[in-house]
């Protein structure tokens, strides 16, 4: 858990920029790389502690002369689609998942019925 807070932490201070103007309006580039960082997050960890990672922006981000309250505009902005991506590749990595599992159990199925011998209690159930 702190090793996945410590990196999405880093990565976010590498690929948010340093300078850019906080308002009216953020760079609309580094809101997707925020998404797509928190999605590709989600997917890897799927826990509920997950969604909290946009967090880390609070101690990653240092907006030059603007101090905390540049930390707190930042996460304002950013924090949600981040937060967004992460919940969308959490669900992903869920579905994922499961149908990576149903294939599994669906060919040991497969390959157990086939193994199955012709007076066994499956085959003359069967008939």
């Amino acid at each position: 858990m702190a090793f996945a807070f410590v990196a999405y932490g880093v990565l976010m201070g590498v690929v948010l920029p340093p300078n850019w103007p906080l308002m009216p309006f953020p760079q609309p580039a580094p809101v997707l790389l925020a998404a797509l960082i928190g999605l590709g997050f989600g997917a890897l960890l799927r826990r509920r502690w997950a969604p909290l990672l946009p967090l880390t922006m609070l101690v990653a981000i240092n907006p030059p002369g603007a101090g905390f309250a540049g930390e707190i505009v930042v996460l304002s902005l950013v924090g949600p689609f981040a937060g967004a991506g992460i919940l969308l590749g959490m669900a992903f990595g869920r579905r994922a998942h499961r149908l990576v599992l149903r294939r599994t159990i669906k060919r040991a199925r497969r390959s157990a019925g086939a193994r199955a011998p012709r007076g066994s209690a499956r085959s003359a159930n069967a008939a």
